[in-house]
Formats: structure tokens, sequence, C-alpha cells
């Protein structure tokens, strides 16, 4: 990493290639304003996997709130990718993420994050973070949450047997915070309290692509929580949902296709808001989404 922080690469695009091997970090990866690099690349071959630092050794990286600690942390105005690495988790990283994201962009692909112990395994608080073909399996304080008005696009990827006290696989908040799920699925997740699969309190989200959800589970909310913000949703997968919550906003549509993206992060356009049949849920009012 001492290599970013040198003036002969700046402005240039510096990749790091992962051989097959278990990574130890010896120190989390903060990605911050003292990097010189314009963008940075972590390529793993296939079976590269990297440890999060164990708990003892952590340190305080992120400014999001003064208690989020991870393996790598972006905190500037810069492009970074990932792809093909698994990030491991166990007890004696409990309290350590594997990523957080509060400015910048960032794109994981093809990735695997896996056993990640108290905390969530991914947050974005910020920025923009794009997840594509990857797998969250088995996090046990939950795999996703998106706050503070980050903008966040999961496509092509899978959150399963993810467990919390609140949306064991996804949970937004922040009035300005987008996600969009997109050809996902999502399943046997659970959730001690409310929302299984998903806990929505605010923001705006899409679930489009037949974005899957099955056998999650929760006291209140089995599939999803939506307590708050706007969510939409394709009619046809909603109806077979089991046990939703809705107080928020909920807007069923016929059918809502989202273009996925390879690259970057895009604000999600979906197709057919103004074309596909709508229905008004008795426990929330209809209100167009701000996309």
């Amino acid at each position: 990493m001492d290599k970013l922080r040198n003036e002969t690469v700046a402005g240039t695009k510096v990749r790091f290639e992962l051989s097959a091997v278990v990574h130890e970090l010896s120190a989390p990866m903060h990605i911050d304003g003292s990097v010189w690099a314009s963008e940075v690349s972590i390529v793993g071959d296939e079976g590269a996997v990297i440890r999060l630092p164990l708990a003892s050794e952590r340190r305080q990286l992120s400014a999001f709130n003064g208690t989020v600690r991870a393996a790598v942390v972006l905190s500037t105005q810069l492009l970074i990718q990932l792809h093909g690495v698994a990030f491991q988790g166990g007890a004696s990283t409990f309290g350590v993420a594997a990523v957080v994201v509060e400015s910048g962009e960032f794109v994981m692909h093809n990735c695997t994050v896996r056993n990640v112990q108290g905390s969530r395994a991914f947050h974005a608080n910020g920025g923009s973070s794009t997840i594509l073909s990857s797998l969250f399996e088995a996090n046990l304080a939950g795999a996703i949450v998106a706050a503070s008005g980050g903008k966040l696009f999961i496509g092509s990827s899978a959150l399963v047997n993810n467990s919390a006290e609140n949306g064991g696989a996804l949970a937004v908040t922040g009035n300005l915070t987008e996600v969009a799920l997109v050809a996902t699925r999502i399943a046997r997740n659970s959730a001690k309290v409310r929302g299984g699969g998903l806990f929505v309190s605010s923001g705006n989200v899409i679930l489009a692509n037949s974005t899957l959800l099955e056998k999650n589970s929760a006291p209140d909310g089995a599939a999803l929580h939506l307590s708050g913000g706007i969510t939409a949703c394709e009619l046809s997968p909603f109806e077979h949902l089991q046990d939703p919550f809705i107080s928020g906003s909920l807007l069923l549509i016929s059918r809502l296709f989202v273009p996925v993206s390879q690259t970057r992060y895009q604000p999600p356009r979906p197709i057919g808001l103004t074309q596909g049949s709508r229905r008004r849920c008795q426990a929330c009012r209809r209100v167009s989404p701000r996309w």
C-alpha cells in the first residue's frame, strides 16, 4: 500500500494481483487523501482470500460514526475495483467489516464475503458502490447496509444465510440513500426483530429484473420490513412474499427492468415506471420515487 502514497504514481492507475493463497492483512487498507493514484484495482487469482485483520490489532479507520472498522476503507474521491477476491471473517475478527465506502467509487465484481461477525460485512455510507456477480454468505451481523446518502447498485448477486437484528441481508436508512437490487437472490436470511431479507427505514429502493426473496425469516416482516422511504418492486414476485410489513411507501409495477452496468455505479433508470400497472397497498400511500 505504500506504493499508492508515492508521488511517482500520481494520476495513474495502479493494479495489485493476489495469488491463490490466504493473505493475512498486517494492517487495514485505507484509501484516503494521501493516495496519489487515480484508480486502484485489486485482482485475485481463483482461490485468493483476504482474511480480515484480527480484532485485537484492528485500527480505527472510519470517520462515519466512530465505530466502523474494516479491511478496506475508501474515504476519498477515487475509483477502487476488486475482482475475484474472497473476504473471510471469523470469531478472531469480531467487529471488523470487509468494506466501508464513505466517498468515491467502489466496484466489486465476482467476489465473496463470508463469516463476517460483529459488524455488517459491507457498509455503503457514502459515495457510489457497485456489487456485481458476488456472494455474501453466512455473515452474522448482516450482509450489507446502505446509509447516509450512499448510492448502492447490486446486480446478479446472491445474499444468502446472513443474519442480523434488522435486515439480515440488507438494511437501508437515510433520506438520500439510493439502492437498486437487480436480478439478485435474497434467500434464507434472518433477523431477530424486523425484516429477514430487507429492512428499509428511509431512502429509495428498487427491486427489479425478478430479484428474488425466498425463505427469509423474522418475527416482523419475514421477507421485508418497509417502515419508511420509497420502495419500488415488480408485482409478480411481491405477491408471493411471506409476511411483508409495510408502513412506508410501496410502488408495485407489472414489469420493472434496470440494465445491469458492467463498469461503475450508474444511478438506476428503471424502464416501466410510467407504463406498468400500479397497485396501491392498503398500508401505504403511493408516491412517485425520485429516480
